[in-house]
């Protein structure tokens, strides 16, 4: 089941795609008629590529903070490796393993601290999507007043409101040095993960600015990628046919969300489906949910063969990464 996971995922996201086409095939029969507004399009895609060149900034200072020999050159090239291997990846590890991995190659002295760098700049990067979306609660339009937005708003205030107390107490406090912490690096199944989190949180306490910055560098992200979004929908539908910006920047998270889930890959057909459910609370044509994702995943994909290139140099890192990562399970396995 391990062996073939990866092709199953893939099975699962396009045939929960497939059926959303075949439910709304009379009505995308009649986007032949739709003019494609291309300045948004151009737009979208302009801004999700800074979004993603924002991801690699964000990932390059957290591992410079560590004093690795690291470039600003590399954090490109193997971020938009795990960006590619996010789409095409066939086996069970995503693009933030495949990062990991890579970088364990480069870095064997102190191999668990720039795996950490990994999963440290994912978390950084949850955080502020929920500081996002719980902000623009405060610049709310009539149409994501009540309901499951108000429900979506608390939510993520409250886990950004954690996140930053946690943050806080992580960097400027001896938390990490409490013992009821330490104790789970003795947990079989997570203890590994979570001491290699542990230790990489302690270095970055005499750099505190630096994570402060990488908060702020993954909010402007955020904000470019919702935005992103929000021209992806104009570029397909008329203005009036969808929800205004700041709806968009506070449901949209949650359609993120969605999209993270790890069974289907790059979020395929999850993300579609919890766009057209928020447009539909939010009183729009489904429909046209369903092209906002559309739209937005074709420039996602559009970004990802301008790194190809990067991918195709970089095969011997991925396939020596995948060794690294299925060593580790296998290590893993046996001590379980």
């Amino acid at each position: 089941m391990r062996r073939h996971w990866g092709w199953l995922k893939w099975c699962c996201a396009l045939g929960l795609l497939t059926s959303l086409f075949l439910i709304y095939r009379d009505q995308l029969a009649d986007l032949r008629y739709r003019d494609i507004r291309w300045e948004f399009a151009a737009a979208a895609l302009l801004v999700c590529g800074f979004a993603v060149l924002l991801t690699f900034t964000r990932w390059f200072l957290l591992v410079w903070a560590q004093g690795f020999e690291f470039t600003y050159r590399d954090a490109i090239r193997l971020g938009f490796v795990g960006y590619v291997c996010n789409f095409i990846m066939p086996g069970a590890v995503g693009g933030d393993l495949i990062k990991a991995g890579a970088i364990a190659i480069r870095q064997r002295s102190r191999r668990s601290v720039a795996v950490a760098t990994v999963f440290l700049d994912r978390l950084l990067g949850l955080l502020a999507l929920f500081l996002v979306a719980a902000g623009v609660w405060l610049l709310q339009s009539e149409t994501t007043r009540g309901g499951i937005f108000l429900t979506c708003a608390i939510t993520f205030a409250a886990l950004g409101a954690a996140g930053l107390i946690g943050l806080f107490l992580l960097l400027h406090t001896p938390l990490l040095r409490a013992r009821w912490l330490q104790w789970f690096r003795t947990v079989r199944v997570v203890g590994r993960i979570t001491g290699e989190l542990l230790d990489g949180v302690a270095l970055y306490q005499s750099r505190p600015r630096v994570v402060w910055l990488a908060v702020a560098i993954s909010i402007a992200g955020h904000f470019a990628t919702l935005s992103s979004f929000y021209f992806s929908a104009l570029a397909l539908s008329p203005t009036e046919a969808v929800p205004d910006y700041f709806a968009h920047l506070l449901f949209m998270p949650a359609a993120e969300m969605a999209g993270m889930i790890p069974l289907f890959p790059a979020g395929l057909g999850a993300l579609e489906g919890a766009t057209m459910y928020l447009y539909g609370k939010a009183g729009f044509v489904e429909l046209n949910g369903f092209l906002t994702a559309l739209g937005y995943r074709a420039v996602t994909i559009l970004i990802a063969v301008m790194g190809v290139g990067y991918y195709v140099s970089s095969r011997q890192d991925v396939r020596e990464a995948q060794d690294v990562l299925e060593a580790e399970l296998r290590v893993e396995n046996r001590v379980g």
